[in-house]
């Protein structure tokens, strides 16, 4: 059953309520988002704050929200914490873009910062080249 979330769920079959079924994929999806939270962080703390940008897939790419959608909804959509589920599965990708999205502008930003640096340290040269040819 781990499979499914791994290989796709859009050629599963509808099945008839089966919450032992819908147990095992929800559980497993929560290991494999506890293993992404967890890759994030650790790269946050332990490489420099650079987060691995394959992380950061939207949720319609996720499995979860494959099944959610073709399968957990159409089965358990009368629960209320299905439909939770989904918005804050939305909201746990989005602030993953968010952070690689920030982390690409941050990095941007550095390597403007050293351009800058560069084109004051020759505007400065050439100022103080031009002041003493001009003393």
């Amino acid at each position: 059953m781990p499979e499914l979330l791994k290989t796709g769920l859009s050629n599963v079959p509808l099945p008839k309520k089966n919450k032992n079924m819908s147990r095992e994929i929800i559980s497993e999806a929560r290991r494999l988002h506890e293993q992404r939270f967890n890759s994030i962080m650790n790269s946050l703390m332990h490489h420099g704050g650079q987060v691995d940008e394959d992380l950061a897939i939207s949720h319609e790419d996720c499995e979860l929200h494959k099944w959610l959608h073709e399968v957990g909804l159409k089965l358990h959509g009368e629960l209320d914490e299905m439909h939770d589920l989904d918005r804050a599965h939305r909201e746990f990708h989005l602030h993953i873009q968010n952070i690689v999205h920030r982390q690409n502008i941050f990095l941007k930003s550095r390597l403007e910062f050293g351009q800058m640096e560069r084109s004051r340290d020759q505007l400065i040269a050439l100022m103080d080249k031009l002041e003493k040819m001009l003393d």
